[in-house]
């Protein structure tokens, strides 16, 4: 073994370390840090021994390989903790995990998450197929007859700042953007999509129309410049969206489609769409493989694991307590600070992005177990103090507990009682 002590001149890759292991021909490519995100690896410039140059090769071949290149979560929507699989949405509801549709004044509109094969396979090669996947689809329920001025149809989410520096948006250096999706329509029709600069030197935005054949997948590809304006903050809160128009009203189309970036300006959002899917009751429009990425061209789209998919969706919303459970779940522990009330901290398995929201099922779903083995039924279940990592949960009840006693909040014989803890944007 090298003594660097009596050497220090022989260094981690220095020829005489490596000698009778081999010649190696991996090259690496000296670039810049940030040029295209997660970039290469400089070579040096001193010692360029075979095996060192392919240590450092493998590095970078995993480093710009397909490791999160998307930047948005879900474009598969397998995850879908609400367990939600079909119902009428109007403003603002999350559907599958990190995704919002919302419709304002079209008909009656109905979502729904599917694998079925009803519509057939995608058409590009090599491309997760809707049968293996999940996608997300918006139905005509009740068809809409003139649209209003303010009507729309979107299907969206957001970016949080924290996540997209590396877009050198607000410089010269600002990256192109390529997204792509796999898309099914009813009709034919032309539709939008929108990125949108949440900065807060002020919202900007750019479109792009995109035509769909009725009745076949197709596989779309639109390409977005950097924004060399405002850059985006660094920070949790979301920074920037990806909206798909499917139907608009005239406050969004009576301008001219906004193709280079500029400041928000409602008239030019989603100009030249057709709007012929809310016209025919039971007209689908479905989504699935999307995803946004740095470049100028499309890759194959990027399949994480799914514990991965679900462990970056629960920065932004968790359900504890998703079925299947155990129906006599322990959800957290804590101690009575009086003889009616218990006070219970539940931890989340994931931090979360901001201090988020609790929501409860009903009290009668929960028990509260005490030192002294006593089943004990809640009438109220709130929270009193929250955030990132847990949530401190007043347990009420109307039988009489012994004041200073541990207890532990369980779901009461049931796979109803959950926790949702929300911070999505």
């Amino acid at each position: 073994m090298t003594d660097f002590s009596k050497d220090p001149s022989k260094e981690l890759f220095s020829p005489s370390l490596f000698e009778g292991i081999g010649t190696q021909t991996v090259q690496p490519v000296q670039t810049d840090y940030y040029s295209e995100g997660v970039s290469e690896i400089p070579a040096r410039s001193d010692h360029q021994h075979p095996i060192g140059v392919a240590l450092l090769g493998a590095l970078q071949g995993g480093l710009n390989g397909s490791v999160f290149k998307n930047l948005l979560h879900n474009g598969q929507f397998m995850v879908n903790q609400r367990a939600l699989t079909s119902l009428v949405f109007t403003t603002n509801t999350f559907m599958s995990d990190r995704w919002v549709i919302a419709n304002v004044g079209v008909g009656t509109q109905t979502g729904n998450v599917s694998s079925s094969t009803a519509f057939g396979p995608t058409p590009t090669s090599g491309r997760p197929q809707p049968a293996k996947v999940q996608y997300m689809q918006v139905t005509v329920a009740k068809a809409a007859g003139a649209l209003a001025a303010g009507d729309e149809i979107i299907q969206m989410q957001s970016i949080e700042g924290l996540n997209v520096q590396h877009l050198n948006f607000g410089t010269p250096f600002a990256k192109t953007l390529t997204l792509s999706f796999d898309v099914y329509c009813t009709v034919s029709g032309t539709f939008a999509v929108e990125l949108i600069s949440a900065s807060s030197l002020g919202a900007r935005t750019i479109s792009r129309l995109f035509t769909v054949v009725g009745g076949q997948w197709q596989t779309i590809t639109l390409n977005y410049p950097g924004d060399t304006v405002n850059a985006l903050d660094n920070d949790s809160a979301g920074r920037l969206a990806v909206a798909f128009y499917i139907t608009a009203g005239s406050t969004f189309t009576s301008g001219t489609l906004q193709s280079n970036w500029g400041t928000l300006t409602n008239a030019n959002r989603a100009v030249g769409i057709s709007n012929t899917y809310q016209a025919t009751i039971n007209n689908v429009f479905a989504l699935t493989n999307v995803q946004l990425e740095v470049g100028t061209a499309a890759s194959p789209y990027e399949v994480l694991p799914y514990d991965a998919e679900l462990t970056r969706c629960m920065r932004y919303f968790e359900r504890i307590g998703t079925p299947p459970i155990d129906v006599n779940q322990p959800f957290g522990v804590g101690m009575n600070f009086n003889t009616t009330q218990a006070a219970v901290v539940v931890p989340y398995k994931v931090y979360k992005r901001a201090i988020p929201q609790a929501a409860y099922a009903a009290p009668g779903f929960f028990v509260i177990l005490t030192n002294a083995a006593v089943v004990v039924a809640l009438n109220a279940i709130s929270t009193t103090v929250i955030g990132t990592g847990s949530v401190q949960v007043l347990c009420t009840t109307n039988a009489t507990q012994v004041a200073g006693d541990a207890t532990i909040l369980r779901s009461n014989n049931t796979q109803l009682a959950t926790i949702d803890i929300s911070a999505d944007i």
